[in-house]
């Protein structure tokens, strides 16, 4: 059987020879030194399995090669390696390169080893969906939008924005989202982070475990990138959204959540996985107390 392909890109010698290392057992691995050789690379070779890109270097930045990777083969999984953290930059590989985790620098070696592992798996299952979906017919039936939060304003404004092409949908707790989920075809999961209420993340985080390939937006007015970080890797964050919300913007990343959604079988039975049976939640014991979150809901507390 032949080995999942990596990619590895970084300017520092040291860096690749000791993710070669690492790696070189279980994957084949293609070492590029720079984010120009990386993009040359991406453009000549066949699809790699996964990409391991450093953020920050001198010549093409890793969100530049992350983003030529996404374009050219969107079922690559794009892993950033960063040792530091700036909004933009952060922000920029959510929204642009559809990242699939960070890693910090150092690294821990079991830890990577676990997330590459992850990101060749879901390569795998993209490329398996892509091809079932050549297959298939065309489905001309829009998804449905989902937003998770007790407050309406931004639900009006969702109704305002995008109203007219896609049916929008307001869960105000988990029960509710739940049963919103397993009676209408939805396809984006949107919820503010921020405020008062954070409770929908948490909520969130339950809808994504038992609905993955539903795709995730978060709005909010935190200018945290440790907190967009935490995002991409405990909720895979498909888009960040800074309030207040720019309309074009907003379609924009509706527009690119409906390319996502194009190899995904939104309808019972495929492309979801079938709602766990959950009791009705006790609003006097903390959802937080299912175990979802960890680091993520204390940062978010703290």
């Amino acid at each position: 059987m032949e080995k999942p392909r990596l990619l590895i890109v970084d300017d520092e010698a040291t860096v690749l020879r000791s993710l070669t290392w690492l790696l070189k057992k279980d994957y084949e691995i293609t070492a590029a030194n720079g984010g120009q050789e990386a993009i040359d690379l991406i453009r000549t070779q066949p699809p790699f399995d996964s990409i391991i890109c450093d953020c920050r270097m001198p010549d093409v930045t890793g969100i530049e090669v992350l983003s030529e990777a996404r374009e050219r083969s969107p079922q690559t999984t794009r892993i950033l390696l960063t040792g530091y953290a700036e909004l933009n930059s952060v922000v920029g590989s959510v929204n642009e390169s559809e990242i699939f985790r960070f890693v910090g620098k150092p690294w821990n070696n079991s830890d990577l080893r676990s997330i590459i592992s992850d990101a060749v798996s879901r390569s795998r299952s993209l490329t398996i969906d892509s091809s079932i979906a050549a297959l298939s017919p065309d489905n001309d039936e829009k998804f449905g939008i989902m937003i998770v939060d007790e407050n309406t304003d931004t639900f009006e404004q969702l109704k305002a924005t995008l109203g007219e092409n896609y049916p929008i949908h307001r869960a105000q707790d988990i029960d509710s989202a739940l049963a919103i989920m397993s009676r209408d075809r939805i396809g984006v999961l949107i919820t503010e982070t921020g405020g008062e209420n954070e409770t929908s993340l948490i909520i969130s985080k339950e809808i994504k475990e038992q609905y993955p390939e539903v795709v995730m937006v978060v709005l909010s007015e935190a200018k945290d990138a440790y907190l967009v970080i935490d995002l991409i890797n405990e909720l895979q964050v498909f888009r960040y959204l800074l309030k207040p919300l720019k309309t074009n913007l907003l379609k924009s990343s509706i527009d690119a959540a409906g390319k996502k959604l194009s190899s995904v079988d939104l309808t019972s039975g495929r492309g979801q996985k079938a709602p766990k049976q959950q009791p009705a939640h006790n609003p006097e014991q903390p959802i937080v107390k299912r175990g979802v979150l960890s680091r993520l809901f204390q940062k978010l507390i703290g």
